[in-house]
């Protein structure tokens, strides 16, 4: 493992009074204060047990929550799926993505580590960057939680000003993401620095880093909430659809972790046959997929990226997906007074090119469709 010197985010910027801070680019800006988060409801669960059955569990004790703000920073060096440096060493945040961008610079298998693979280019930026990105920045759901919060939370802060910054973006980026940028947060794709990510290092003089609008484990601040709320439409859709998400686009390839569910077809079929609507979100555009996502009353999928397209749902939505992998669905359920339901109940196993295949039985998924219909 490759040892990598570090620094908290938070010791290269003390809070201090804006004016001060912006004087001299050093410092954090708070924002909104710190809150408690949301607890959310409870959650019916069937585990992964031969044995097991329906039950209902609490969901983790509410947590407090850091203030929002952004942070400013002189003479840092960017490179690879959004890595900082501060005089050599890794800026650390409290986030998710800061931990796995760490856990990335300690593999030597990682393609854009600059400790295995120093990139050959050097590109010295004077203007002020906004930097937002890290691991994950490919994937729709970690835009969703992670990184357009952040860009939300800068414009908040920086008003016109933010007009003057420069947002780097890997150049192998998709593009839906200028996309989705423009149609949430209304910036133009000419403030977006396409760079190299294997080849280039950014040398910057002045970086601006918002922070996350949650925990480490997502733990999700109230400002998601009013955040999303915004990009409805001032009148609603009707309301009471039943959504069923597949994932069949992203089975032959992925940005993110590959896998395949074996029983979808069935799984899809079923849905049908009780009233679900099958949708690829992806296929839709930005406003399609708010009035999908606002209209259901139930919506029912594989554990992942489009499942969190329910941060537009409303209030008293019924969210099952299977498995619970991260605590992510049922934060944004916490956040948005839904009800979640999981299936652990699954079998799995990956095949030598690391693709992970996995199935459910098909009275489960009946029982898990029956336990979101008897929540009325």
């Amino acid at each position: 493992m490759i040892s990598v010197p570090t620094v908290d985010i938070t010791a290269l910027c003390p809070p201090g009074d804006a004016h001060l801070v912006l004087r001299d680019w050093r410092g954090f800006v708070e924002y909104l204060p710190g809150e408690r988060c949301r607890t959310g409801r409870a959650m019916c669960v069937l585990d992964n047990k031969t044995d097991a059955r329906w039950r209902w569990i609490k969901q983790p004790r509410a947590m407090m929550l850091r203030p929002l703000g952004c942070f400013f920073l002189r003479d840092i060096d960017i490179c690879g799926s959004g890595y900082f440096f501060s005089e050599g060493r890794f800026v650390r945040e409290y986030s998710h993505t800061s931990d796995v961008a760490l856990q990335w610079l300690q593999s030597e298998d990682c393609s854009d580590n600059p400790f295995v693979k120093p990139p050959q280019r050097e590109v010295r930026i004077e203007q002020p960057v906004l930097l937002v990105i890290g691991p994950g920045s490919p994937i729709y759901g970690h835009w969703l939680v992670d990184f357009l919060p952040r860009l939300a939370i800068a414009q908040r802060l920086l008003g016109s000003s933010l007009a003057d910054f420069i947002i780097p973006l890997p150049e192998d980026t998709p593009d839906w993401v200028p996309q989705m940028i423009r149609h949430f947060c209304g910036i133009e794709a000419t403030q977006l620095r396409r760079f190299k990510r294997e080849v280039e290092r950014l040398v910057c003089k002045y970086v601006c880093v918002p922070s996350f609008a949650h925990t480490g484990d997502y733990a999700l601040h109230s400002f998601l909430d009013r955040f999303y709320n915004a990009s409805r439409p001032a009148v609603a859709p009707a309301a009471g659809r039943k959504i069923c998400l597949s994932r069949r686009n992203f089975e032959a390839s992925t940005r993110g972790v590959r896998r395949v569910f074996e029983t979808r077809l069935a799984f899809e079929a079923l849905a049908a046959g009780r009233g679900y609507e099958v949708v690829c979100p992806e296929d839709l555009t930005f406003a399609e997929q708010i009035d999908l996502f606002q209209s259901a009353s139930a919506i029912i999928g594989e554990h992942g990226s489009g499942m969190h397209g329910a941060i537009f749902a409303g209030a008293d939505t019924k969210v099952a997906c299977f498995p619970m992998t991260n605590a992510v669905q049922y934060r944004i359920g916490a956040l948005r007074a839904h009800t979640n339901v999981y299936l652990n109940r699954l079998v799995w196993q990956t095949d030598e090119q690391g693709v992970t295949y996995f199935s459910a039985a098909e009275q489960d998924l009946i029982d898990m469709m029956t336990v979101v219909d008897s929540l009325g």
